[in-house]
């Protein structure tokens, strides 16, 4: 199948975390594999859906995982959606120090080059997790000739955010990246939220996918849209209604599970309702234009 390439616009970018399913912060330090991995056949599923709906998608990729299943990254690859990069190792990023990222970041690079012959533009943080101690993250991406970062969340929540982050994406100042720099090149496509009475809400995905509506998600993203880019964001987790069942506090078992078995027909729903593409596609990097216009900060 060719790559996909289409016009840039005021778009929606679809992006995927490709992750094993315990990899969650309910779970933590904790090993699940022997319960069984759902890589594969959920991998193929949501490629199916895609296929049908000509819809194209960034996967942000755990080294690991490719490192376990190259032939699964290689038929992402082939079917046209961008392949990016998640770390080797799924650890928050306030949780290591510059040189255990920067290893984190060139391991997974290498073994994502090794199966598609490309180096990857994007980078993700597992679970958001840029915090404003860690601005140095931003250097090392961009010494490693890395184009952007979604890894800023603009709600705060008990892991993750930093509301008062922009909510387009922009070109962080290596002064303060929280700040713009239209003079950069480094781009950074923060979770995407809406406003109501002056107070950032979720309504990019995961979680706040599982809860919400399909009605008020759709309504909530022709709104961003009208106004910004807008990213969506999902894990395999989130859609794959087998996935195993393990005990866990009343609270942890809700956010991880909640809405699983009506997951992929949400899903199914939005991709007949809106037009996605991959990050670098939205935001010009296949192309020589220049950020997306907006009218949000």
């Amino acid at each position: 199948m060719p790559k996909i390439d289409r016009p840039q616009k005021n778009a929606f970018s679809l992006t995927i975390d490709l992750e094993f399913w315990w990899c969650s912060e309910f779970l933590k330090n904790t090993t699940y594999q022997d319960k069984g991995d759902i890589i594969q056949e959920a991998t193929h599923m949501v490629l199916d859906l895609l296929r049908k709906y000509e819809a194209a998608a960034t996967f942000f990729i755990l080294g690991e995982v490719a490192e376990r299943y190259p032939q699964i990254i290689a038929k992402i690859h082939q079917e046209g959606h961008e392949i990016a990069n998640h770390g080797y190792k799924h650890h928050n990023v306030f949780e290591m120090t510059p040189q255990e990222f920067e290893w984190n970041i060139q391991r997974s690079g290498e073994i994502l080059k090794s199966i598609t012959g490309l180096s990857p533009k994007g980078y993700r943080a597992p679970n958001f997790s840029f915090t404003r101690k860690t601005g140095w993250a931003y250097d090392i991406l961009r010494n490693l000739d890395y184009k952007y970062s979604s890894s800023l969340f603009p709600f705060k929540t008990k892991l993750y955010g930093i509301p008062e982050a922009p909510l387009s994406p922009y070109h962080p100042s290596k002064i303060d990246f929280l700040k713009k720099d239209d003079e950069e090149t480094f781009i950074e496509f923060p979770g995407t939220v809406i406003k109501i009475f002056s107070k950032n809400v979720p309504i990019s995905g995961g979680f706040y996918f599982r809860i919400l509506p399909v009605s008020w998600l759709a309504g909530g993203l022709n709104r961003v849209l009208a106004q910004r880019p807008a990213m969506f964001y999902l894990h395999l987790r989130d859609l794959y209604k087998d996935i195993p069942r393990v005990k866990m506090p009343p609270l942890a078992y809700f956010f991880h599970y909640y809405g699983i078995k009506k997951a992929l027909r949400k899903f199914e729903a939005l991709l007949q309702k809106f037009t996605f593409d991959t990050m670098e596609s939205t935001l010009g990097l296949n192309k020589t234009s220049n950020l997306p216009s907006d009218s949000a900060t």
